[in-house]
């Protein structure tokens, strides 16, 4: 009984001693601005901050879709898309074209879904509205691809599959025209051929807005002016 005892006291001591210890170390602790916490802005919004960081160098180069989501996020829209790499890229072109058909009729086929495609990102949504009713919603196109270019300064040239396809059904009347399409396109850019995209879209009735100074990427800066006015027509 007396060890016994004895071990109890040693260990309130020592229970004591690390009690004592830890409010000596607590009072030397200094805590966290609780309001500056309870004020930290939207996580939409740090991450828009961040991209607005980049230089203008930088804001000048192309948009991937995380960032595209990024911007979206902030003017209170959530997105989900493909990006034409991976997977996907190795897909044949129908089979492509196929899955952003099942996407647009799955998914965004109301009058209130917008739908925002890059390039031959653009060529596969034309592709793909080939094949069906004129599409609801609203629907952006930024430099899209609709035949086959050449670079007459240094001789490059770009044709994709079906590079005739497009411009045919156009000329021969069978094109279902979204119900709300505008067209983006740099003045020098040669893939996606300015006057040929012109043609095409004065001809199945599109809306094109040429950019001064610019190429096949518009660039950040410039795209997320875009978003900006059409989101709020």
């Amino acid at each position: 009984m007396d060890e016994t005892s004895n071990n109890n006291e040693l260990f309130r001591e020592g229970l004591l001693s690390s009690l004592l210890s830890y409010q000596t170390c607590k009072s030397d602790y200094v805590s966290p601005d609780t309001t500056e916490t309870q004020t930290l802005a939207p996580l939409h919004m740090r991450l828009q901050k961040k991209v607005d960081a980049i230089p203008t160098t930088m804001q000048q180069k192309g948009l991937s879709l995380l960032e595209i989501q990024v911007r979206m996020k902030g003017r209170g829209y959530s997105l989900c898309g493909r990006e034409t790499v991976g997977a996907f890229k190795k897909l044949n072109f129908k089979h492509q074209i196929s899955a952003v058909k099942q996407d647009l009729m799955g998914q965004f086929w109301t009058p209130e879904a917008r739908v925002i495609a890059n390039s031959f990102g653009a060529y596969l949504f034309l592709h793909a509205q080939l094949e069906l009713k004129p599409f609801p919603g609203r629907v952006l196109l930024l430099s899209p691809i609709v035949s086959g270019t050449s670079h007459s300064e240094t001789g490059m040239r770009f044709y994709p599959p079906r590079a005739d396809v497009l411009r045919q059904a156009a000329n021969e009347g069978n094109f279902p025209t979204p119900e709300n399409a505008v067209v983006y396109v740099g003045e020098n850019d040669w893939q996606a051929g300015p006057r040929a995209l012109n043609d095409f879209c004065e001809t199945v009735g599109i809306e094109v807005h040429l950019v001064p100074d610019r190429g096949h990427i518009l660039g950040a800066d410039y795209v997320s002016n875009i978003l900006d006015d059409w989101i709020h027509e």
